[in-house]
């Protein structure tokens, strides 16, 4: 925003409007560190943890919800992205007006293979620069093997 010339009033606007716009969908390696962090309850993760199947989780506005689920790894990345699909059918939003980037845990490898997946599936182009390894702070909640990506809508299709 700054590179296009708005000033800082008007890019604080353009963001408070942003930010609804924004939604990060991932899966995690284990529901151990949500439950511990208090973001699912021990009866959840137990039942999920004997099932053998693991969440699509979505992160709006700051609420974690359920997008799906799935029991092998290779299962929920393809479920993340069968959920991003829809999110954009259901709404009927273009994906020319958002941005996507991706992030991951402690497989980087894992990641820049990811990176390929949503490109091929989502059929959008990522910008290298913003797709990253998650951080610490996340990992405290997600533990050391969570992987998806976020969507915010593009500031100058408001």
């Amino acid at each position: 925003m700054k590179n296009d010339g708005l000033n800082f009033e008007e890019a604080i606007e353009k963001i408070e409007k942003l930010i609804p716009t924004a939604i990060i969908f991932f899966t995690v390696g284990s529901l151990d560190y949500l439950r511990i962090g208090g973001r699912i309850g021990k009866l959840a993760s137990i039942a999920t943890g004997k099932l053998g199947i693991k969440p699509i989780i979505l992160l709006k506005n700051g609420e974690l919800g359920l997008g799906g689920i799935g029991r092998s790894r290779a299962k929920l990345k393809k479920a993340v992205l069968d959920t991003v699909n829809k999110h954009f059918t259901d709404n009927n939003l273009s994906k020319d007006d958002y941005n996507f980037n991706v992030g991951w845990g402690y497989d980087k490898e894992e990641g820049f293979e990811f990176m390929k997946e949503v490109e091929s599936t989502l059929d959008v182009k990522l910008d290298s620069e913003t797709n990253v390894a998650i951080g610490i702070v996340s990992a405290v909640h997600t533990g050391p093997y969570p992987i998806g990506l976020g969507v915010i809508r593009k500031y100058e299709t408001l």
